[in-house]
């Protein structure tokens, strides 16, 4: 399997090496809307409810098609479930399908374990123009948790992609897990699924384009030893809003924002205070180029 893996990064590294035209992504946000990952107790242990917690968000990625079917990319995301995460993936176009495979590392998740390889994959099957049918799989390769410091990424994804005239509709459902090896006697697990709806409006000819999302989530961060688990959790109808602006053939701007409408404690823990907001909001770019253009 480290063969395998060794051999995927060879691969899209080559790749990057033959573009002839790099799409370069970068974004940042910050939200609230989380569990304390200093804890290693729970919250109802203490009769305490769920309050905001203060994360930041990062990405930045680069994308280029290096023939007519076939593109690659890398990828750095900073997640509040995830943390953080190295993508490198290459995606082949048959038309009806599309597949993406490729290995992830986590990077400097904990201070014992400095990066954690990982396969992600991926199958989007249908009738272009139509409507699609997606699925996707990534998780963390090795002996699992085993001594302090020991993490486990996981992530899952299937969706429905209709097409409408000016609209694209989606239905997603989507779960996010980390599990950590804290001490020799306690793992924590932070999880989070979301059911969701995506509205894509789009028209021709048209510089900007928007998209709606409404949905339901449930975020739970486990306390799991030899004898009990713990576990907080939390649901949320949410909203969100995102958009991008073309402003020339060389940058697009982009912008989101989702807030959860309603939350509440789900089995024995409080709900948070009707005065808290929480949010999550980001910003950032598209920058298009060629790397070998000459003037």
């Amino acid at each position: 399997m480290k063969r395998t893996i060794l051999s995927l990064c060879l691969v899209v590294t080559s790749s990057f090496m033959m573009v002839q035209s790099l799409d370069l992504t970068i974004s940042g946000g910050y939200g609230n809307f989380l569990f304390d990952s200093s804890r290693i107790t729970s919250l109802q242990s203490e009769n305490k409810a769920f309050s905001e917690q203060s994360f930041i968000l990062a990405s930045l990625g680069a994308q280029e098609t290096v023939a007519e079917t076939t593109k690659i990319t890398i990828l750095y995301e900073r997640d509040p479930i995830l943390r953080n995460i190295l993508y490198t993936s290459l995606f082949y176009d048959l038309g009806f399908a599309t597949v993406q495979v490729g290995p992830y590392f986590g990077l400097f998740n904990t201070a014992n374990l400095q990066i954690t390889p990982g396969l992600s994959m991926a199958l989007q099957i249908g009738i272009p123009g139509l409507v699609f049918g997606t699925f996707r799989s990534d998780t963390t390769l090795g002996t699992g948790l085993q001594v302090p410091g020991d993490y486990v990424q996981q992530k899952s994804e299937l969706g429905l992609w209709i097409w409408g005239t000016q609209i694209l509709t989606k239905f997603i459902i989507q779960s996010r897990s980390f599990s950590e090896q804290k001490t020799a006697s306690l793992i924590i697990k932070d999880e989070q699924t979301r059911y969701i709806l995506v509205a894509d409006i789009f028209k021709k000819n048209v510089p900007y384009q928007v998209t709606t999302t409404i949905g339901y989530l449930t975020m739970s961060r486990s306390y799991i030893t030899t004898a009990t688990t713990d576990t907080d959790t939390i649901g949320a109808i949410i909203l969100g809003l995102d958009g991008s602006a073309k402003i020339n053939s060389q940058l697009r701007l982009l912008g989101a924002f989702e807030m959860p409408l309603y939350c509440w404690g789900i089995g024995g823990l409080k709900s948070p205070a009707d005065t808290t907001f929480f949010y999550q909001v980001t910003a950032g770019c598209v920058i298009s180029f060629d790397p070998f253009y000459k003037p």
